[in-house]
């Protein structure tokens, strides 16, 4: 639902609008298309099964539910590179598959087709899906099953893939990982990552399954962070001190030069090297689904980090993108250049 934009936005597009053109910022966005991105982290098949609750049976305390139809959509990392394919013109993931189901037919078919793709299998093990059951009115999630194996990669498996890396790491502008803690990054890739990378990026999501035990801290090194507020205090063990201390506490253990926070409804924080952080208001209130929406800002303020754009131009970049996403079902598509160009010349040529 629309509700209206607060004053803090006003002021922060009026402010904006002084340095940046609709124009100016389109034409920095479609330069982006030249950067080579290499992108990497765990594979996650996302199914929504939709249902009509229709109240609890007699014998036991559940919710009974009428199936009506079932969606499956390309999440995780794949969702990262479908995005990051349409503004930048060379895309290459590198994931993980597990032996027992791939899931193959469906992530070809769901891929952009300017995204080049290197599979490194599991032995033993499914390809990560998540199957979330929902109450088709608004939306509402009832219940979720995850099928998974997040043992660490067969040592075999990892060292073909270190070795992979090593050589194809070094031809890329950007590395972007989207590490969901699934099992897939290695300890051993990471440091290959963090030697090889011209440009690190990166992003370690918190879920219920690795909550407390993955954090950005396992990574020496990055030139880009990306992460929520929570994961950025169970990062720094601190749930009191203000965010930019914790950003600024993080980038000077990472030796990171550009890194955000996404703050959810406020908006997020970006923090660059010779800058006072930057804080950009969330840019739109029409939400439909969050599910994605941090995966969407990580797709394009790490190409814009890399390319060297200031904290406030990431942020709202970040923030545009993170508009459209929640508006769309799970990742049942990618944001649109188009999309986007449309929304910033609308808000910035239109927003009073």
């Amino acid at each position: 639902m629309n509700q209206g934009h607060p004053e803090e936005l006003s002021k922060f597009l009026r402010e904006f609008r002084t340095r940046h053109s609709a124009e100016s910022v389109i034409a920095r966005i479609q330069e982006l298309k030249k950067l080579k991105v290499l992108v990497l982290g765990d594979t996650i098949i996302d199914e929504y099964h939709f249902v009509r609750p229709y109240g609890m049976p007699l014998k036991a305390p559940v919710i009974a539910a009428q199936f009506q139809r079932g969606e499956s959509y390309a999440g995780g990392v794949l969702a990262v590179a479908n995005h990051v394919a349409g503004f930048c013109d060379e895309v290459h993931l590198v994931t993980g598959l597990g032996a027992t189901d791939t899931k193959r037919d469906f992530i070809d078919a769901s891929l952009r087709s300017n995204v080049s793709r290197h599979f490194v299998v599991q032995p033993d093990a499914p390809t990560t899906v998540k199957r979330r059951y929902l109450r088709t009115f608004l939306l509402q999630k009832l219940f979720e099953v995850s099928f998974f194996d997040d043992r660490p990669l067969d040592p075999d498996v990892d060292a073909a893939a270190c070795a992979y890396l090593a050589e194809e790491v070094p031809k890329y502008d950007l590395v972007l990982v989207a590490d969901f803690g699934h099992g897939f990054v290695t300890r051993a890739m990471i440091d290959v990552l963090c030697a090889k990378a011209k440009f690190l990026a990166v992003n370690t999501q918190l879920n219920s399954v690795n909550y407390g035990y993955h954090v950005v801290t396992r990574y020496p090194r990055a030139d880009y962070v990306c992460i929520d507020e929570e994961e950025s205090r169970i990062a720094c063990r601190d749930r009191r001190a203000p965010v930019d201390e914790i950003t600024a506490a993080l980038a000077t253990q990472l030796g990171c030069r550009v890194m955000t926070v996404t703050l959810g409804h406020v908006g997020s924080l970006t923090r660059m090297d010779g800058h006072a952080p930057v804080t950009v208001p969330v840019l739109s209130r029409q939400v439909v689904d969050t599910v994605g929406a941090g995966d969407a800002y990580l797709s394009l303020s790490a190409p814009c980090a890399c390319a060297g754009f200031p904290p406030e131009l990431i942020g709202f970049v970040g923030n545009a993108v993170g508009a459209l996403a929640v508006r769309i079902v799970g990742n049942a598509q990618p944001v649109e250049p188009d999309a986007l160009y449309a929304f910033i010349t609308r808000i910035l040529e239109e927003h009073p």
